[in-house]
C-alpha cells in the first residue's frame, strides 16, 4: 500500500462560481468533504490532511486555516460517525440498525454511503449531508459547532430551550420571538442593514444569552463576558446618535421621534427598549 499523502481542501467561497462572491454555506461545504472523503477512503493512501475543517466531533465543523492529518483509521471512524446520523431513515435501512453494523463495513462501502443520494421535489442532495444538517440551530452539524466553540448561546423565553454556537443564529430567533413585524419588514426588503438593527434591538432588550449571561451590544467575544449591569441600567453613551435614531426608525419611529438622539432613545424607552 502506498504511503503517499492525500490532501482534503475545503473551498471556504462558493463552490459553484469561480468569483467566489459568497462564503460556501455549510450543506455546500460537507457535500465536498463527503467526496474528498470517499476518494480518500478509495485510494491507496495510508495518510490524509484536512484544511479548513474540523473532522473530531459528531460533525464536520469548517473553519479557516484549519490543519487536521488524520490515519486511514481516523478517516474510517470520521466516516462512520457522520454515517451514524443516517441510522433510522427510512432511506437508510440498508445501513444497519446499529453503528457496528457501520463500522464493519469496507472502505469502498463506507466510500459508497457517503455519496449516497436522494431526491425530494426535484432536488437531489447526499443523505449523509441532510441526516446531519439539522434545521434552526437543532441537529448534528449544530451540536458539533457547539462542541468545538465551547459556547453556548440561548434565548430568554424560547420554549423549546434551543442552544446555538454562533451568535447570529441565536439572535435571529429572539427577532422572530420579540421583534415578529420588524423581523419579517426586513426579511420582506432584503434589507442587510434593517436586520442589523433588528439583531441590535434584540441584543439592547437582553433576549440573547451567551453561557447564561445577556450580551452587550458590542461584545464580539467568543468567550463569556463580565456579567453586564441589568439591561434598564445600562447607560446609553455607548450608543451613538445615528444608531439610536436607526432603531427607532425600525421601531416605526418617524417625525421628532428620530429628529434627536434623545428623542429617538424616549421613543424606544416608550417601546420597552431602554439603552
Amino acid at each position: 500500500m502506498s504511503n503517499k499523502l492525500c490532501t482534503i481542501s475545503m473551498r471556504t467561497k462558493d463552490p459553484t462560481e469561480d468569483t467566489g462572491e459568497r462564503a460556501a454555506w455549510w450543506p455546500e461545504q460537507a457535500t465536498q468533504l463527503m467526496e474528498g472523503m470517499a476518494a480518500g477512503l478509495r485510494s491507496k493512501s495510508t495518510t490524509f490532511t484536512f484544511v479548513n475543517v474540523m473532522m473530531e466531533f459528531t460533525a464536520p465543523v469548517f473553519k479557516k486555516e484549519v490543519t487536521q492529518t488524520l490515519d486511514r483509521s481516523g478517516l474510517r471512524m470520521a466516516a462512520v460517525n457522520f454515517l451514524h446520523h443516517r441510522l433510522g431513515r427510512k432511506d437508510s435501512t440498508h445501513l444497519g440498525e446499529h453503528t457496528a453494523a457501520i463500522a464493519a463495513m469496507g472502505d469502498r462501502a463506507l466510500a459508497n454511503a457517503l455519496l449516497e443520494t436522494s431526491t425530494h421535489q426535484g432536488n437531489t442532495k447526499q443523505i449523509t449531508v441532510k441526516a446531519m444538517a439539522g434545521f434552526r440551530g437543532v441537529g448534528a452539524r449544530f451540536e458539533a459547532a457547539q462542541q468545538a466553540s465551547g459556547n453556548t448561546y440561548t434565548v430568554v423565553g424560547d420554549t423549546e430551550n434551543r442552544t446555538f454556537a454562533g451568535r447570529k443564529k441565536a439572535t435571529a430567533l429572539a427577532c422572530r420571538l420579540y421583534f415578529p413585524a420588524e423581523w419579517g419588514a426586513a426579511n420582506a426588503a432584503n434589507c442587510k442593514d434593517m436586520r442589523k438593527e433588528v439583531r441590535s434591538l434584540a441584543i439592547a432588550a437582553g433576549h440573547v444569552l451567551l453561557n447564561g449571561v445577556a450580551i452587550e451590544a458590542n461584545t464580539k467575544s467568543t468567550a463569556a463576558p463580565a456579567a453586564p449591569a441589568p439591561v434598564a441600567s445600562q447607560s446609553s453613551v455607548s450608543v451613538s446618535a445615528k444608531k439610536a435614531k436607526d432603531m427607532a426608525a425600525v421601531m416605526g419611529a418617524t417625525g421628532k421621534d428620530v429628529k434627536t438622539k434623545a428623542a429617538a432613545v424616549a421613543y424606544l424607552a416608550s417601546k420597552g427598549i431602554t439603552l
